[in-house]
């Protein structure tokens, strides 16, 4: 069974520093990950995660009053209502809210998630000490280990259970997966 580990590039740091939103981002992750079990290999780009951008809040890079960020369940439901931007087969049957981690990757293979960060966007046990200044999207790709800025990031149980916030488990589209490769009902 393939796991995170396949997926070639993860995406990400281009377009948070140009703009676009984390949320969106993690949701390229998924995708990512369906594309690396399927065997075809291939990261969203960042002009692909800026048009979703674009089209779930209005971001237009000449106008930065216009990057307001999103909220990750409403760009989730319109995902699976509407389709990923410039290829519809990318639309996920549904999604579930996750409550535990490892059954939910054991079901999903891969979790878009919500934490919160902190002023120095730590995710090491030195920012326990620290208030939550920001929400942030990641993609969950194994009980202690997330996709932030294109690079996977450990983290602790302390960490989760302070900044944790929310976990979706997506649905892939009918017959995109090959059978067996994650546990979808």
């Amino acid at each position: 069974m393939k796991t995170y580990l396949d997926v070639p590039k993860w995406s990400g740091i281009e377009n948070i520093r140009e703009a676009g939103d984390c949320g969106i981002v993690e949701c390229a992750n998924v995708l990512n990950f369906w594309n690396a079990l399927r065997g075809q290999p291939g990261t969203v780009s960042a002009a692909e995660d800026l048009a979703n951008y674009h089209k779930a809040n209005g971001w237009r890079k000449c106008d930065p009053s216009t990057d307001r960020g999103i909220i990750l369940e409403t760009f989730i439901q319109d995902w699976c209502r509407q389709g990923w931007f410039g290829d519809p087969y990318l639309t996920p049957r549904g999604y579930e809210p996750v409550t535990d981690r490892v059954a939910g990757l054991k079901r999903f293979g891969v979790l878009a998630a919500s934490v919160a960060l902190t002023e120095t966007e730590s995710f090491g046990d030195d920012a326990l000490v620290l208030p939550p200044k920001s929400g942030h999207g990641v993609c969950m790709a194994a009980p202690l280990i997330i996709v932030t800025w294109t690079k996977l990031q450990g983290y602790s149980e302390a960490w989760w259970a302070k900044f944790g916030r929310q976990m979706f488990g997506l649905i892939p589209p009918a017959g995109m997966l090959p059978p067996g490769s994650i546990e979808v009902a």
